[in-house]
Order: C-alpha cells, then structure tokens, then sequence
C-alpha cells in the first residue's frame, strides 16, 4: 500500500536549529548550573536520557527548561533556514497529492514563524506543536486520530532515536534523517524502516510511486 501522508519532525530534519538550540541551551546552563555543550558533535551518539545524564539536567527541571528553552528561541526562528533540498522535496511530495503535516515538540508558532521566511509553510496541511521532549508516540497518535489519517499509509520522517521509537509505538513506518542530531550510527542502530542520508533520497522510497515494492524500477 502506497503512502497518503508524510508527517515530519522540525528541529534537526526540516530546520537547520542546531546553532540556535545550542546558543540558547548553554544561556540556560549557565543560569541552572547545567553542563553547557562545548561540542555538539561528542552527542551524536547518545539518546536523549543520556545527553541529560552527561549534561547533568535533572529530569523534573526537563519541562520549565522546555518552555524557557522555546521562549529563548522563538525570536530566532526567522533567521533559520530549512536544510538544503528541503523545499524541492516538499514541493514534489505536496504535488503528488500527498498530505504533509508537522508534529514536533517545538511550538506550531515558532515553527511556522520559520516556513514564513523560508516560503514553505504553505507546503503542510496542518502543524501540531507540544512542548515535551517525551510521549511524542502520543501525540502522534491524537493527530492520526484528529486528521482522520490512515497508520498504515504514514510516514514519519526525524532525525532522532526517539522518532523512531514514537513511529513503532504507533505502528507507522519511519524514514530516519542522518543530516540531524542523530549519527547515521546510533539511528542505522534502532532499525528505522528507512535511513536517509540526502533530502532527495526521499523521492526514491518505495511509496513514492517511483519504484516497485521491492526498491527496483
């Protein structure tokens, strides 16, 4: 059965955040008596809990640290831009009459303050914000729910091990981006149901309609 609906991760698989998210974090290091991230690139290989146990963030501090975090960035948001080759494959997905949402932990205002300025908002029928880093599965889930999506024809595209796990807890595929947070390594580890390494390679995935079932022509 062919896809009918890509919903995608913000941070780190559409939008370059990267710089930002760690400007703002080690502002607010400094402020809690946090670790500050020195080099980002020493984290691509831990999960979530265990960038907090490095960076010594007490998990009942996760949700102020959270909104504080989003308020700090959300003036931010028009300066960053979409990874390159994004927006071609937006374009070619919303044209093939696919419906494209978002559902990110980051907030549907900062998000959509960023697909402004980068003229891309208009490629997503609908964007689902929480401020949580956790139960993402469930928030995937309501949205199904609530856009009356089918599971098995959706996909959920991010660039972080927790995508994948919300993805299988809700029984939908998920194609894991390497270009994000996530090493190629650490994701390749978890199984995802497709690992990209290129936006165009997205075009290539068996639902698109350009190959057969089995990846060939």
């Amino acid at each position: 059965m062919k896809c009918s609906t890509v919903l995608w991760d913000f941070d780190g698989t559409l939008a370059d955040t990267l710089t930002s998210s760690v400007t703002v974090y080690n502002d607010l290091a400094a402020i809690h008596g946090f670790n500050v991230i020195a080099d980002p690139a020493s984290l691509r290989d831990l999960k979530s809990r265990e960038i907090m146990r490095r960076l010594r963030i007490p998990i009942w501090k996760i949700p102020s640290l959270a909104r504080n975090f989003m308020a700090r960035q959300k003036g931010m948001m028009a300066n960053i831009q979409l990874f390159p080759g994004i927006c071609d494959v937006l374009e070619s997905l919303r044209s093939s009459g696919l419906t494209l949402g978002i559902v990110s932990s980051n907030a549907e205002e900062s998000i959509r303050l960023c697909l402004r300025a980068n003229d891309a908002e208009h490629y997503f029928h609908f964007i689902v914000g929480y401020a949580s880093l956790f139960g993402k599965h469930v928030t995937i889930r309501r949205t199904i729910s609530q856009q009356s999506l089918q599971p098995n024809q959706t996909l959920y595209v991010g660039d972080e091990v927790r995508d994948i796990d919300a993805a299988n807890r809700v029984s939908v595929e998920v194609a894991a981006v390497t270009w994000g947070w996530h090493s190629s390594n650490l994701l390749s580890a978890q199984k995802p149901t497709y690992l990209i390494n290129q936006p165009a390679e997205l075009l290539e995935l068996p639902w698109f309609g350009k190959y057969t079932s089995n990846g060939e022509k």
